[in-house]
């Protein structure tokens, strides 16, 4: 870093934060069991690059979405790559944020002192399914509507909820594929 990291440093103290947080001891020694948190936040990374990556091809239309899925798929550069990446991305990220769920259930790590760390968890693990439940109908293809129309059919049988949901899920009235 040089000169350039010790100016930054004089200003920010980045040098002393990141000492605080990579340096922290963890009660007990390193675990295997105490990765999920760190790996989570890799694949988080992971998804906002792709996900911008993507963005940046991506046309949000009924007529031109599947068409730029498949430039980005077969005609740019590593697109199928950074597609793929982010695909399977997204569906590690479940399973790892309910591995490190579970963790944290199964080793207490939601009491006191840290129930808002919990609660937080709890609204960010909503917030990944809802992203990886709409992010099958951005292709605009057969997947994406048999997934939309399972969703619907899914919300249904509850009482309470499922009216409600089923709106909120249907958002406009039921439409065909058109390309």
């Amino acid at each position: 870093m040089g000169r350039f990291g010790d100016w930054l440093d004089s200003r920010t103290g980045f040098r002393k934060i990141t000492h605080d947080i990579l340096m922290e001891p963890v009660r007990g020694g390193a675990r295997w069991a105490y990765i999920f948190g760190s790996v989570l936040t890799f694949l988080l990374l992971i998804q906002l690059v792709t996900g911008v990556l993507l963005a940046s091809f991506y046309a949000p239309s009924a007529t031109t979405a599947w068409a730029s899925v498949a430039f980005i798929q077969d005609q740019l550069t590593m697109g199928w790559f950074i597609r793929g990446l982010h695909s399977t991305g997204a569906s590690a990220m479940i399973v790892l944020c309910i591995c490190h769920m579970g963790q944290v259930m199964l080793y207490g790590a939601y009491k006191a002192p840290r129930e808002l760390n919990w609660i937080v968890g709890v609204a960010m693990f909503g917030m990944v399914l809802a992203f990886a439940l709409t992010g099958y109908l951005l292709p605009w293809d057969q997947k994406g509507y048999w997934r939309r129309r399972w969703r619907r059919a899914s919300s249904a049988p509850r009482r309470w909820s499922g009216p409600r949901c089923r709106s909120c899920c249907r958002a406009a009235p039921p439409t065909a594929i058109t390309r």
